[in-house]
């Protein structure tokens, strides 16, 4: 299967869905995807609700994506992880590079305030 990323804004926020493991095949794409969407005081959510497997290099995307956002001054946030890759994310200690929801509305609610 193959990752498919779809972009929604949403009161100026960017939300982009991500459907499909974050892998060595997809990661390049996810990152100049993700990446080009950020903007300098921006607004970013990455739904991960379709995505149930994340790699080293899915990983190293969201690194990336923290990093970047971080220089931007733009605001980053993950929604609707799996289980499964929210173990990971806590396991490997990249839970905290980025704000975690449940739900879409909640990181959209999050970032408006």
């Amino acid at each position: 299967m193959e990752m498919e990323i779809t972009r929604e804004i949403n009161n100026g926020v960017d939300v982009l869905t991500l459907s499909g493991p974050l892998d060595s095949n997809s990661a390049a794409r996810a990152n100049d995807e993700i990446i080009g969407k950020l903007k300098e005081n921006g607004k970013l959510v990455l739904d991960m609700s379709g995505c149930g497997y994340v790699s080293s290099a899915g990983l190293r995307v969201i690194l990336l994506v923290a990093k970047q956002s971080a220089v931007m001054k733009a605001k980053a946030a993950i929604a609707g992880l799996q289980s499964e890759v929210s173990d990971i994310m806590e396991m490997t200690g990249f839970a905290s590079l980025l704000p975690k929801y449940e739900t879409v509305e909640e990181a959209l609610a999050a970032l408006g305030e």
